[in-house]
């Protein structure tokens, strides 16, 4: 008989066919604390772990290789065509009315361009977020004391700004809830986002493009447009223009005898505010 801290033949083949068991469990538990961490890490972006490695997602905390992206679309021939409207709309309003700034704001531009509109506005810090070089270097060399330059959302600081707002530019972006969420965490809580985006739908779908210059991937409605920055996390305030405006517009679409006006798209403000978050709220607000 062995001694009794030598294991036995049968408690020894029990260890052994007891250790599939054990790995698959040990296995187990490795994915469930690393699901729980994925989790942690990317759900403020909407993005699974399983999405994350099957590399089936897209915007901050997953953007794909330049070269897989629509962003490569963006190169120096698209900035030449665009700088030229972008200058026109700079000086075709008054853009520290419209975003409603203070002097002491810190304000981003999101799809900026060459910087044009961030460029009038009398505000204490201008932030340009861009994915094309091409145009990042255009606003380094036209106003590089002027405006800061960044590719992405995620690489400012949470909670640094007071307003950010985008003209024309999410209709671009392969996922637009996804970068609004993302800007969202670095606008402060009481800071505003402003979004200005085309409602063509019927313009598109009446004209397709094999070679689109604009590439735009979506458009949205009034409903479509205060659900989307709702979702993103700000409390809406309203959204431009009135449904008056929007119905008599749309009349001239669907009119039979309005085929010259076809073309025309309404534009579309959305105005939203970055609320408390509800476990900070105080006993009153709840």
């Amino acid at each position: 008989m062995p001694p009794a801290f030598l294991p036995t033949q049968k408690s020894l083949s029990r260890r052994i066919r007891c250790t599939p068991v054990r790995y698959a469990i040990a296995f187990a538990f490795v994915l469930l604390v690393f699901n729980s961490f994925a989790h942690f890490t990317f759900c403020s972006r909407s993005i699974s772990p399983a999405t994350l490695f099957a590399g089936r997602c897209c915007g901050p905390g997953c953007r794909p290789p330049i070269n897989e992206s629509i962003a490569k679309h963006y190169d120096h021939a698209y900035f030449k065509w665009q700088t030229a409207l972008g200058r026109q709309k700079a000086s075709a309003r008054n853009w520290s009315r419209v975003f409603g700034v203070h002097t002491t704001d810190t304000v981003a531009d999101l799809g900026a361009g060459g910087g044009h509109i961030l460029a009038t506005l009398n505000v204490s810090r201008r932030i340009a977020i861009e994915v094309n070089p091409v145009a990042r270097a255009a606003i380094h060399h036209e106003y590089p004391n002027l405006i800061e330059t960044y590719r992405f959302p995620e690489e400012l600081e949470d909670d640094s700004l007071d307003i950010v707002y985008s003209t024309s530019a999410i209709e671009h972006f392969e996922c637009p809830l996804t970068e609004l969420r993302e800007l969202a965490r670095k606008v402060r809580v009481g800071g505003r986002m402003v979004i200005g985006v085309k409602n063509e739908g019927v313009q598109y779908a009446l004209n397709i493009k094999k070679n689109d210059t604009d590439q735009h991937m979506y458009t949205w409605n009034r409903q479509l447009l205060y659900n989307l920055l709702k979702s993103a996390g700000f409390d809406v305030q309203k959204v431009d223009p009135s449904l008056r405006e929007v119905i008599d517009k749309g009349r001239k679409w669907t009119h039979p005898d309005s085929y010259t006006t076809l073309d025309t798209y309404i534009y579309h403000w959305a105005y939203g505010i970055k609320p408390q978050p509800e476990n900070e709220q105080s006993p009153t607000q709840s």
